[in-house]
Formats: structure tokens, C-alpha cells, sequence
């Protein structure tokens, strides 16, 4: 639908467009990929950690949305089979990272096991340590990986823009 209300402008400008809706969930919380039942997920809903998805509809989905970009860094699949499109593009001296935190960060239950109301909607006071604790992660080893080589890679660049879970 995104590409249909603007299609005169992606056209014939490069675009980049990805969405954890397209995976049928309202806010993904991946945990690298974990898998989780719908029954799980059913009770919480987004306040969940994980696919409710299976691998094959993920990467469906992955395919459909990312085919047209760079290789990833990593072709390898996640342990739980899904694939990974985080990957660079160089457009006009422009090198453009693009990664998925949502496939990798850790859910709102590894912050905070309890709270009033939805998990993922805190409300209450946090603490710093709930929010930087080292058990917590944003992205994958392998991003990680990926955007230490992506910033010392400048070849064809003159300037870098990070894209996470990017719509444009």
C-alpha cells in the first residue's frame, strides 16, 4: 500500500522501505529471531519478545521487501532460519547503512518483568540500570560486526547515513 500511495515518487528515486507490520506484528521485538507460539503472543500482543510468524513467512516478507537491495553482509540465516537484509548502498557518494533493530532487540519483558497495564507502554519510573543493563541488546553480533566494517569502508562515499528499520 505504501508503494502504491507513493509510487510517482519512488519511481525513479532510490528507496528503502521496511516495517515490522509487514510481518503481521504491531511492534517487533525480535530477540534474534526467537520464535515464539501465538499463544503466547495472543495473551500480550505486542508486548512480546519474538516472531509469532514462522521463518518461511518472514523471509517471505524479507525477500519481498528487500530483494532489490545490496547482498547482506551476512547471507547466513539466523539460527531460527530467518534471514537477515542488513546490507550498505553507495548513491551518490552517499554510503547508507541500513539495519534492522527490530529483528534483534531485546522485548520490553527483559526490561521490565512487570508493570501496570501493557509491558511495552511503561509509564512508571525506570531506572537507568533497567535501561542500560548489559543483558539488553539493540542490535545482533553480527550488525555490530557489519557497521564496524561499514564505518572504516569508504570507498566511493564522501558521507555516511545510518538507516535503522528505515522507511523513506
Amino acid at each position: 500500500m505504501f508503494g502504491w500511495a507513493f509510487g510517482d515518487l519512488m519511481r525513479d528515486r532510490p528507496t528503502v522501505c521496511t516495517d515490522d507490520h509487514d510481518v503481521f506484528q504491531g511492534n517487533l521485538w525480535g530477540e534474534g529471531g526467537k520464535k515464539i507460539s501465538f499463544g503466547e503472543w495472543e495473551n500480550v500482543r505486542d508486548a512480546h519478545s519474538g516472531f509469532v510468524q514462522t521463518p518461511n513467512m518472514v523471509n517471505v516478507v524479507n525477500k519481498t521487501q528487500c530483494g532489490h537491495m545490496s547482498a547482506p553482509f551476512h547471507p547466513q540465516p539466523l539460527p531460527s532460519g530467518i534471514t537477515t537484509w542488513y546490507t550498505d548502498l553507495v548513491y551518490g557518494h552517499v554510503s547508507f547503512a541500513i539495519i534492522s533493530d527490530r529483528m534483534f532487540k531485546s522485548g520490553p519483558e527483559s526490561v521490565r518483568k512487570e508493570a501496570t497495564g501493557r509491558i511495552d507502554h511503561i509509564k512508571e519510573p525506570i531506572s537507568k540500570d533497567e535501561l542500560e543493563s548489559p543483558a539488553l541488546k539493540l542490535l545482533g553480533d553480527g550488525q555490530m560486526q557489519f557497521l564496524e566494517h561499514w564505518v572504516n569502508d569508504w570507498q566511493g562515499a564522501r558521507m555516511k547515513v545510518l538507516l535503522a528499520n528505515p522507511v523513506l
